[in-house]
């Protein structure tokens, strides 16, 4: 045996594996047994053997420290003996690409976001109900994690309060009063003297127009005066020593703007219009929404998920909060890229967002991050729902995006055509799309990278890993439910929870 590990160049070891079965239904528990050996055999067409009158002696003699007492055990070679570690682990990341499965089964990585063959790392992701979008994201989202990068998640579900949560993130609903304040108008001070930086003066004037016309295109004379108001409000400020902008004061100001403006420019902009339609950010419904005296300082979380779902059908609430994340998202990613550090942005079903001006501002935050440090993810259940946005929006995700990825269609045919149309996929990528199939713990997708030939890959994810990445409202309910009986008892782990529930379901299964 020595002399074969020479001649191999293998290392040579002693290893032994037991597993305990305890069940006081003999019926479960041979059937349980039977399982066992059967699994074995499958592993390296090993056998297995059942204990009886030693199991005590061999189990006293596999506590730590006890080993030299044990009489059952194997000569073998590393490489094998590691396929018997009942163990499962994080990958921990690679520079190779993101761990994955190719259609045969072979575990492989794939450079999904730093390929030769891209020009930038922007992704589009169709993904049909049902068709495992969800658990491509939490996919992606881990290797990302495990890679060392940053990930922002805009959603409008809860789909992700168990995955965030397990990786220790930090999960912003806007429905919790301490998250629901934001100040776009809070920047920062130099010499003593607030800044406006261009791409906060760009915010601030989205924001407003958004909640003045909405989804209507703002002209060209209303964009000027808007700028100008903005500009000359922190001038204002720091004339006037107030301790930091906040929009009740900029609400207060447009009088007083106005008031000073040159007669011949105030009827491009109706003074009227815009502050009855600001009104209740000042004193109605609104008007804690943009008052927050400080901002909530994310910068140094690695993982964040945004839950928008309280605001979903609220269509000025909802864009402005969207505005106001993607212009974190994007300072994050030039905070991180002086870290060489990598940021993720996910945008999860936000695609009405990009109507009118605000379309125009994500657009341009799209085409932004393609030349930074960064990646944003535009994810929908189809390519029907672009139909609604922007044209020049539509086309600039479609350009800035070299990498797509189509999940399950097979519920959805009848798009294959514009699929080919606006992906550029040929009659062959299209076979590849058609043939793409989901299992109780795989889900396979279409990856098309730049000028890259299409090509199918798999995710194959343990009992465990799906529950974390799961939707199913069972699921989540249970393991929700599982959680909450834990923390009465003291036990914050969701871990645990997750565990308790997936052995709750193997027994009642069996």
């Amino acid at each position: 045996f020595n002399t074969a590990l020479t001649e191999h160049g293998e290392k040579g070891c002693k290893f032994s594996q037991n597993i305990i079965v305890f069940n006081e239904d003999t019926h479960l528990l041979n059937k349980w047994v039977d399982l066992i050996q059967s699994t074995y055999k499958n592993i390296n067409g090993c056998s297995s053997f059942l204990e009886n009158q030693d199991t005590l002696e061999i189990f006293w003699a596999n506590l730590p420290g006890n080993a030299n007492y044990n009489i059952r055990y194997n000569y073998s070679i590393i490489d094998v003996a590691a396929c018997y570690l009942p163990r499962e682990s994080y990958h921990g990341g690679s520079e190779e690409g993101f761990l994955c499965v190719d259609t045969f089964g072979n575990p492989i990585k794939e450079n999904l976001l730093f390929s030769k063959s891209t020009t930038n790392k922007n992704l589009v992701v169709f993904g049909p109900s049902g068709s495992g979008k969800t658990n491509f994201l939490c996919w992606f989202t881990d290797n990302n994690l495990n890679s060392g990068h940053d990930v922002i998640i805009i959603n409008v579900k809860p789909d992700y309060v168990n995955h965030c949560e397990i990786h220790g993130g930090v999960y912003i609903n806007t429905d919790n009063e301490k998250y629901k304040s934001i100040n776009p108008f809070y920047t920062h001070k130099e010499n003593g003297k607030w800044i406006l930086p261009s791409n906060k003066a760009t915010l601030i004037r989205t924001i407003i127009g958004h909640i003045w016309k909405q989804n209507k295109n703002i002209t060209n004379d209303e964009n000027a005066i808007l700028n100008e108001l903005i500009s000359s409000y922190y001038d204002y400020i720091n004339k006037t020593n107030v301790a930091f902008p906040i929009f009740n004061d900029f609400y207060e100001y447009i009088d007083v703007f106005e008031k000073n403006l040159a007669e011949e420019l105030k009827g491009f902009l109706n003074f009227n219009s815009l502050k009855l339609a600001l009104k209740p950010f000042y004193s109605g419904v609104n008007k804690t929404i943009l008052n927050a005296e400080k901002n909530v300082d994310l910068m140094a979380e690695k993982y964040i998920v945004f839950d928008l779902m309280s605001v979903l059908k609220d269509p000025v609430l909802f864009d402005l909060y969207l505005y106001y994340i993607i212009d974190f998202a994007t300072d994050k990613i030039i905070q991180n890229s002086k870290k060489n550090k990598f940021t993720n942005i996910i945008m999860d079903e936000c695609i009405d967002s990009m109507q009118g001006g605000g379309g125009t501002f994500v657009g341009e935050q799209y085409r932004k991050i393609r030349s930074m440090n960064g990646s944003i993810a535009i994810c929908t259940q189809g390519i029907s729902y672009l139909d609604g946005i922007d044209s020049l929006v539509k086309e600039s995700v479609k350009t800035n995006s070299d990498i797509k990825i189509l999940l399950d269609h097979s519920t959805i045919t009848g798009v294959y055509g514009k699929l080919q149309e606006y992906l550029s996929l040929d009659d062959y990528e299209i076979s590849i799309l058609d043939s793409i199939t989901k299992g109780d713990h795989y889900r396979e997708w279409l990856l098309k990278k730049g000028t890259d030939k299409a090509i199918k890959l798999r995710n194959e994810n343990s009992v465990f890993t799906n529950a974390v990445y799961s939707t199913s409202p069972n699921d989540v309910n249970s393991i929700k439910t599982e959680n909450s009986m834990l923390k009465e008892r003291g036990i914050n782990n969701l871990g645990v929870a997750i565990k308790n529930y997936i052995n709750y379901e193997i027994a009642t299964n069996n």
